[in-house]
């Protein structure tokens, strides 16, 4: 239902060329989905809208709400399992950052960012030049780890 009504308040912004804040706020459509309106009247009697946004807009969100209740229901997108294989770059990444970083008396984040580690065990860089590729905007990182990052990488 709440997809509705934001496919309805989307169409009108785009039409009046005006942000969708300014059609109907977000929390007035949350409480329209809440109340579920069958009609104008029971719209009304929520008080989600002023009288002028109820004037303009009651028909169509009442429309809107009934399109809601007779379509399927949404479900997020299930996101899938990494790959073992990164898995296991991911971890050994994660303890070799933690273990240098624990040498060096740093944070685990200076080593290595999380970002940079996540990039790395996905992309598996297995020579120099692709390393330097990861690498490319911390220099530093690949001069002074380079070698410990392929090494971890390669499973040795």
């Amino acid at each position: 239902m709440l997809q509705e009504l934001c496919r309805y308040r989307d169409q009108v912004a785009r039409s009046l060329n005006r942000p969708l804040f300014k059609v109907i706020g977000d929390r007035t459509l949350l409480s329209i989905a809440a109340a579920a309106p069958e009609d104008v009247r029971e719209l009304r009697r929520s008080g989600a809208l002023s009288p002028r946004q109820l004037q303009r807009h009651g028909e169509a969100l009442v429309r809107a709400v009934r399109r809601g209740l007779k379509a399927d229901p949404i479900y997020p997108p299930r996101t899938s399992r990494p790959e073992e294989a990164y898995l296991v770059r991911l971890e050994a990444l994660r303890n070799w950052r933690k273990q240098r970083a624990r040498e060096m008396g740093v944070s685990s984040d200076v080593v290595l960012p999380r970002d940079l580690m996540f990039t790395l065990a996905a992309e598996n860089p297995r020579g120099e030049e692709a390393l330097a590729q990861v690498l490319k905007d911390v220099p530093w990182r690949l001069d002074r780890f380079g070698n410990e990052i392929l090494a971890v990488l390669a499973g040795g």
